[in-house]
């Protein structure tokens, strides 16, 4: 692709992105590079994944365990460049949505963002019930020491954030990116008092598919509750996982690691 080609590539998505705002809730802003990390598939609690182990280790030894959710109408292959700068032992592993999308999958079905409001907060958390499931299976499927690591983009980063907030005791942190946590999600009280894994979310502060205004007040209605929630604003950041906030995930993963060790 020629760079003319490339930059009208890039404005054309953008442009889209932006017109179709929630309906097109989990649009990211283009296709990322792939990876030429070795990879592995397989099926757990319903969901097909890819898998794939860093820093020289084996798929048999027993590492930190770190969970990718995609954004809506990705792959776990669209996604797989995010983890290319996690260089110490792990085990990624990314489950792929249900819903097919012209383009890949979503965690949710289509017409989802048009529900009406109690609708969709049920369907939310009937699908972030069905994703612990399977993040639970995988621990206990891989050998794996500690607990999860989540890190996920839009729908993925929805996800991610909720299971953080309202299953603390099973996740050691989560990294939400360009992510909702609407006051409907709120819990009525913090679980995991001083012990609640850190969360830390990532917004883009150009945001125009899920502005970070939201962002930011979650951010304050958690943290006032109890809970360890730290939002980091991207200047000049769309609805995006940037290199920057990939270079942030991977410093701050292994800060958790090496902190729990």
């Amino acid at each position: 692709m020629t760079t003319r080609m490339a930059i009208r590539w890039g404005i054309m998505l953008r442009a889209l992105c932006a017109s179709l705002a929630l309906a097109s809730f989990a649009c990211a802003s283009g296709p990322r590079p792939s990876s030429s990390l070795a990879r592995a598939e397989g099926t757990l609690a319903g969901y097909d994944y890819l898998t794939f182990v860093t820093g020289g280790t084996k798929a048999t030894d027993a590492l930190p365990l770190i969970i990718g959710l995609h954004y809506s109408g990705a792959t776990p292959e669209a996604i797989l460049a995010d983890y290319d700068q996690i260089d110490f032992p792990a085990r990624i592993v990314l489950p792929r949505g249900k819903y097919p999308r012209p383009s890949g999958s979503s965690w949710f079905p289509k017409g989802y963002g048009e529900l009406a409001a109690a609708e969709q907060v049920k369907l939310t958390f009937e699908v972030k019930d069905e994703v612990l499931a399977f993040i639970e299976a995988a621990a206990q499927h891989y050998p794996t020491t500690g607990k999860p690591i989540l890190n996920g983009t839009s729908y993925g980063g929805d996800l991610s954030y909720l299971i953080a907030i309202h299953h603390p005791e099973r996740v050691a942190a989560a990294f939400p990116v360009a992510a909702r946590f609407p006051a409907e999600w709120l819990p009525a009280a913090s679980t995991c008092g001083p012990n609640c894994p850190l969360v830390y979310a990532m917004h883009g502060d150009q945001d125009a598919i899920v502005p970070i205004d939201g962002g930011r007040r979650a951010a304050q209605q958690l943290a006032s509750l109890g809970y360890r929630v730290e939002l980091h604003e991207y200047v000049g950041i769309t609805h995006d996982f940037s290199a920057q906030m990939k270079s942030d995930l991977t410093a701050q993963v292994r800060a958790v690691l090496a902190a729990a060790q």
